[in-house]
């Protein structure tokens, strides 16, 4: 948010974790203020190909692609609120993640259900997990975790290797990448039967 001012993204399964280690690294004498603010905001995810229309419909705010690009983020009026717009979402589809105050979640949700009229559907948390898996976008909690490194993950080219300073971890992955094939590599499958087949959520056999 500024040079000092960070607001930082959790996974709900790695809220603990995150949190302790920011504050593991916080070394002595820093004056560094780690605040939890989880229960201070609701979250709304808005995606799919008509997601710009409903938008620009509930916000006096410029959605295009120029004004509001991929991987940013801005406050916007939205309804009677505001909120920070992140320009992502986790199912491979044009869309924003809302992070609104939470004592304006309702309205605001209200505003998107009303404003997107037939262009919206609601979504089940099954039913977007099963879009992010298709898009090969990792949960990190259930797809891979602390023993997984991004080499084994297939997120190699989402690592800055050359960044200023490093980064924790940074020589050991370097070693692994130099030599070559990773020991074990996460692959999806996908089972035979169209909608007949069993559904697959989390650590079956």
């Amino acid at each position: 948010l500024a040079f000092d001012h960070f607001y930082v993204l959790s996974a709900a399964v790695a809220q603990l974790h995150d949190f302790d280690q920011l504050n593991w690294r916080v070394d002595k004498g820093e004056k560094v203020t780690i605040t939890d603010i989880t229960d201070d905001y609701g979250v709304l995810v808005l995606a799919g190909p008509k997601a710009r229309d409903v938008m620009q419909a509930v916000s006096p705010n410029d959605f295009s692609n120029d004004a509001h690009p991929f991987g940013t983020a801005k406050e916007i009026e939205i309804g009677m609120g505001i909120a920070r717009a992140h320009r992502v979402t986790y199912v491979g589809e044009l869309g924003w993640e809302l992070y609104v105050p939470a004592d304006f979640a309702q309205h605001v949700f209200d505003r998107i259900v009303e404003a997107g009229g037939d262009k919206l559907r609601h979504a089940g948390y099954f039913a977007l997990n099963s879009l992010r898996m298709e898009k090969g976008y990792r949960h990190w909690g259930h797809d891979i975790g602390e023993e997984d490194t991004p080499i084994e993950a297939g997120l190699g080219f989402a690592v800055a290797w050359n960044k200023p300073g490093g980064f924790l971890g940074h020589d050991a992955l370097l070693n692994a990448k130099a030599v070559g094939k990773p020991r074990r590599r996460m692959v999806l499958i996908r089972l035979e039967g169209g909608d007949k087949a069993p559904l697959l959520h989390h650590n079956e056999p």
